[in-house]
């Protein structure tokens, strides 16, 4: 069949039409519209079958298939596009509007499907269940083609039940936004999302599914997002809190690789990214079920520009933290990942709830190359204006593991300091087999350990070299191991400060060029702890190493050799080793170079270089100023972080350069909500639908 345009309405009954092949030269319109207090029984369904290609030749006309219901529709109000072949035009759209008090008993599904390709301008396929639209049963948008995707300009796929004016939209049951190709080429940018902003409600499942068996690619940038967060509406400005998710909210992106060629950088969480997998509860949102963000390339991720993923659950700036019922998952993984810089966060700082686990997995078997900072991050913080920490209902874990690292910066860092709670334990687990280089600091911290059940960073292997400072800080009851890593950095610190703090080293080799401390100096309880369980080698080049620990032990047959151009300090009220070393001799193991012992308490504080050398004497003291429990050293260190040089200094409150920040809660720049406030100040959100 070839036509020149198409262009047909119903207005409530169904539109069909079935034909072997189309093919046309102009603009091609299916519409179905449902008027103001109307009420169809069952209709206003667009339904066409095409058993082979549907073609329009004219690349610059739209190929449209759009229900509107302002209405009431029992069954119906769906789109189904079933296309056997392939299928070619300019732009298309298939769209479902329901909003503005529209409700629809059963359907308000968009299906699109081909056999073949679908080649075209642009995708736009959207189901727009705003203010006050109703779905008791659908509300699913599937893009399903059989071979591969590719348009010249943007694809969104999406749902929205946002507040918009009068009210949120509801969805009486699960809700899918789902892809699936062979490939898919962009020469835009992609988006996929699902929104409950404001007030919106999904009462089941809400699925943002994108599955590509071959590539993924998109010059634009890649965006997939669910949007259950509150935010300010104008005219009047009043803040409206988040939606409701009453199951699980998933998105999933896979790909054999995801790759997008876009160097778009700014403030995550209102900036474009080049590539953005995330979940957005943040400002009063609620989600009954699981949270999960699974990126999955079976071969490499690359995006230039930068690359954020997360679970925003916090309390963005004093309008409520959001609640997750079950976990918040953030779970990345491909063989190689190539990027700006990266940020790997979940908030749930300032009274915000996760039910079960936190967990941020990055699992690379090649290399993980950031051309830029690296963050991995759970914030799960109270602050000193009273208002409570996160609670996190079991454990909450980091694990990255790769290859190879390369990056500007890197931090691990759980912070559920001032009143944050973890039910369970708290623990960064870091897996390199090769070199891991930092031109900056590497930083790896568990603040708040005392208000999980138990706290761990763990390093398996890796080959460190670290142009700064490399940090490892527990600040209370914990324990750091340190298995089979090099480390060679200017400043090398590991320190836990709790009455039960173990630092556990086993293998490897630590070289600083400037300062090199170890410390678990408690005294109280059963003490703080360092255990050398195999062989190491330490080198300070400047300065005295310095060993600080109520319990110094040194397994038996273990040898602790201080580098030739080396000496080392060592405090400890028992020196569990050799007494040809200085020890109680309790156990044979030993120190080979020049080493002296004296009681713990004569150490210099932890950010302070030491300038005594060793001797081979024997047992020495002198009065200095020390940490000695975690109490002192959380008044000195609140709200503050290690600067470059490695003192610690207290970091500037982060503002948001349009609205202020409430109190000192440390607003988060990285969990700036979707507003209506920020689309009216930022023309590239404001094109965005969620």
């Amino acid at each position: 069949m070839s036509v020149g345009g198409f262009d047909a309405t119903t207005g409530g009954g169904n539109l069909v039409a079935q034909v072997g092949a189309l093919s046309l030269d102009g603009e091609a319109r299916f519409n179905a519209e449902v008027l103001p207090s109307a009420t169809i029984t069952n209709g206003a369904n667009i339904i066409l079958n095409v058993t082979n290609d549907l073609t329009n030749n004219s690349t610059t006309d739209l190929s449209r298939f759009r229900v509107t219901n302002e209405g009431h529709i029992g069954t119906g109000g769906n789109i189904l596009v079933s296309i056997g072949g392939d299928y070619t035009s300019g732009d298309v759209e298939a769209s479902i509007d329901n909003s503005n008090g529209g409700h629809i008993g059963t359907g308000a599904n968009i299906i699109l499907s081909t056999g073949g390709d679908l080649s075209a301008n642009s995708l736009f396929v959207f189901l727009n269940n705003r203010n006050d639209g109703m779905i008791d049963s659908g509300g699913n948008v599937n893009v399903a083609i059989g071979g591969n995707l590719t348009t010249a300009g943007d694809v969104t796929i999406g749902t929205s039940a946002r507040y918009d004016g009068s009210g949120g939209g509801t969805i009486g049951s699960d809700a899918l936004v789902g892809l699936t190709a062979n490939s898919v080429s962009a020469g835009g940018f992609f988006q996929s999302f699902i929104s409950t902003n404001a007030g919106g409600s999904i009462a089941g499942n809400a699925q943002n599914v994108v599955a590509v068996s071959g590539d993924l690619s998109a010059n634009g940038g890649i965006l997939i997002a669910t949007y259950d967060t509150g935010f300010l509406s104008v005219n009047p400005t009043t803040f409206i809190a988040g939606g409701t998710i009453g199951g699980n909210a998933s998105v999933l992106l896979t790909a054999q690789d995801i790759l997008t060629t876009s160097t778009a950088s700014g403030t995550p969480g209102l900036d474009i990214m080049a590539l953005e997998a995330s979940i957005y509860t943040n400002g009063s949102g609620s989600i009954g079920g699981n949270a999960d963000v699974v990126v999955q390339a079976q071969q490499n991720i690359s995006a230039p520009g930068t690359s954020f993923f997360t679970v925003a659950n916090g309390n963005f700036q004093g309008f409520g933290g959001g609640t997750i019922g079950g976990d918040a998952l953030i779970d990345v993984g491909a063989v190689n990942f190539s990027t700006g810089p990266l940020s790997d966060d979940i908030y749930n700082y300032l009274g915000g709830r996760i039910g079960n686990n936190a967990s941020i997995n990055l699992a690379l078997s090649g290399a993980l190359s950031v051309q830029g900072d690296t963050l991995f991050r759970i914030l799960n913080y109270g602050n000193s204006d009273g208002l409570e920490g996160g609670q996190i209902g079991e454990n909450a874990t980091i694990s990255v593991a790769a290859a190879s690292i390369q990056a500007a910066s890197l931090l691990a860092e759980i912070n559920n300091s001032q009143g944050g709670q973890i039910g369970g334990s708290a623990s960064i687990n870091v897996f390199a087999s090769g070199a891991v280089v930092v031109t900056n600091d590497a930083t790896f911290r568990i603040d708040g350990s005392d208000g999980a059940t138990s706290a761990a960073v763990n390093f398996n292997g890796g080959n460190y070299n670290v142009g700064g400072t490399f940090l490892g800080f527990i600040d209370g009851n914990g324990t750091f191991t340190l298995n089979n890593a090099t480390i060679a950095a200017d400043t090398v610190k590991v320190g836990l400060f709790g009455s039960n703090g173990t630092l556990r080293i086993g293998g490897g080799n630590i070289s600083a060029n400037t300062l090199l401390h170890l410390y678990a100096p408690s005294s109280s309880g059963s003490g703080g702890i360092i255990d050398f369980v195999s062989n190491v080698t330490l080198n300070s080049s400047a300065t005295a190493a310095v060993i600080a620990a109520n319990t110094v032990t040194i397994e038996n047959g273990v040898v602790v050799t201080i580098g030739a151009s080396t000496s080392a300090n060592v405090y400890t009220n028992v020196p569990n080793y050799s007494a040809r070393s200085g020890g109680n001799n309790k156990t044979s193991g030993t120190f080979v170079g020049a080493v002296t012992t004296q009681p713990l308490g004569g150490q210099p504080p932890f950010d302070s270089p030491s300038t005594r050398v060793a001797t081979r004497s024997t047992r020495t003291s002198a009065p200095v100023i020390h940490v000695t429990d975690s109490s002192q050293l959380s008044s000195l260190l609140d709200n503050a972080t290690p600067g470059p040089n490695g003192k610690v200094r207290v970091s500037p409150v982060t503002r948001n350069r349009n609205a202020p920040v409430q109190g000192s809660t440390r607003a988060m720049a990285a969990e700036l909500h979707r507003s209506v406030a920020a689309k009216a100040r930022s023309g590239v959100l404001a094109s965005r639908l969620q």
